[in-house]
């Protein structure tokens, strides 16, 4: 049992970091203009969003297996996790939107986009108190 938890950190863990190195590398690939778009964010949410939902059903809709299982961790978890957690939440909302939980979809987008960015202007004030 440890060995297979162990065995699935490590998955995520290796994943993870080949996704925060996709990330930097479109970083730097897509040097953003100051003052411009963050293009590169984008890109990333973008792909990461295509990527999540196509291999999703594939590696958890049929039968489950140890190896669908492991590269389903290493791919949505740990890459995609790695190189957006954007993925993840298009995902989950799609998700909702599909079972028919429209409302609770809607909310879900609202509040994490309205409660992100009031508690990321928090955390910059809170910054700028403790340094100062």
């Amino acid at each position: 049992m440890l060995t297979s938890v162990l065995a699935r950190v490590a998955l995520v863990g290796i994943g993870g970091g080949l996704g925060s190195v996709l990330r930097y590398g479109a970083r730097l690939a897509i040097e953003p203009k100051p003052g411009g778009l963050p293009w590169d964010t984008l890109l990333v949410n973008v792909v990461g969003s295509l990527i999540i939902g196509f291999v999703y059903p594939w590696l958890y809709g049929g039968e489950r297996s140890d190896a669908r299982e492991s590269l389903g961790l290493f791919l949505t978890t740990g890459v995609m996790g790695g190189l957006t957690t954007y993925s993840a939440f298009s995902l989950q909302t799609v998700q909702m939107f599909r079972a028919g939980r429209i409302g609770q979809a809607c909310a879900y987008v609202i509040a994490t986009t309205v409660v992100c960015l009031v508690v990321c202007f928090l955390g910059m004030r809170l910054g700028r108190w403790v340094s100062a």
